[in-house]
């Protein structure tokens, strides 16, 4: 099979599994509505947060309340499908300490559709809700030409996004297969997201630039893609290239996971629980 067809097999698996699981979840409404409202609450809180301290300072740096409000939007829509698709990545620690991950091996498909297939994380309708409205709410401010090319340019951003916070939880989730509890990781990630990727990484020291560009790219989920959106990646530290190719690197940080997921599999020992 060619790795094209095996992909589009992968792809499909996914998908299936997905909505069945989804469509289960929808028999229960009232969990179902209150996993939704639970995401809006939480996103809704992060974001209240950001304008009140930006709206307090008439911006934050160089950068206007609707055009931090307009990065906030690609990272949260960003992560929202990512929260909905990959969500149960967070989970392969848990899979492999408790001994779960060792009967995805004996199936005929790739362990790491089943991981993404297990179950659809609901609270992501809230967290897409939230930040479709940020986006929605900056567009008119944030001084983008043609509507259509933006639109073309959101949708390219939010999916190399998407790949970026998949490849960045994927690698270190990996590392479960040599040290098994890695739970501390996908934490101090998720709590550096929430805290560092909503403001533009100008305002940040330059130590923290270089961190939050080079180490642990948590700047490429919004503030550089949405800077080249708006027209101002000539703003960005280091070089306007990341703006610009920002999903493209979400794409090859994606690639570059996989690869030591695989090295991860080839390297585990069931821990005999």
């Amino acid at each position: 099979m060619s790795a094209i067809a095996r992909a589009r097999r992968n792809v499909h698996l996914v998908r299936v599994m997905l909505a069945v699981d989804l469509r289960a979840r929808m028999q229960y409404r009232g969990d179902f509505a209150i996993w939704i409202v639970l995401g809006v609450l939480f996103q809704i809180a992060a974001l209240v947060f950001v304008a009140v301290i930006v709206t307090h300072f008439g911006g934050i740096g160089s950068w206007s309340v609707p055009e931090v409000v307009f990065i906030v939007g690609i990272r949260l829509t960003a992560h929202a499908i990512f929260e909905a698709i990959f969500g149960n990545v967070a989970r392969v620690g848990w899979m492999v300490r408790d001994g779960w991950f060792d009967r995805l091996l004996v199936r005929p498909a790739s362990p790491l559709v089943q991981v993404v297939g297990t179950s659809f994380h609901v609270n992501g309708f809230g967290d897409l809700l939230v930040g479709l409205l940020a986006l929605g709410a900056a567009l008119p401010d944030v001084g983008i030409g043609d509507p259509f090319l933006a639109g073309a340019q959101i949708v390219v951003v939010v999916i190399g996004s998407v790949l970026l916070e998949a490849g960045l939880h994927l690698a270190l989730v990996s590392t479960s297969f040599w040290f098994v509890r890695t739970d501390s990781l996908i934490w101090w990630i998720d709590d550096w997201s929430n805290t560092f990727s909503n403001y533009p990484v100008t305002v940040f020291p330059v130590v923290a630039r270089f961190l939050l560009t080079w180490v642990m790219p948590l700047a490429l989920l919004g503030f550089f893609p949405a800077a080249a959106i708006m027209g101002r990646s000539g703003d960005v530290p280091f070089t306007p290239l990341l703006a610009w190719g920002a999903p493209l690197i979400g794409g090859l940080v994606f690639v570059g996971a996989r690869r030591i997921w695989r090295i991860g599999i080839d390297h585990h020992r069931s821990t005999g629980t």
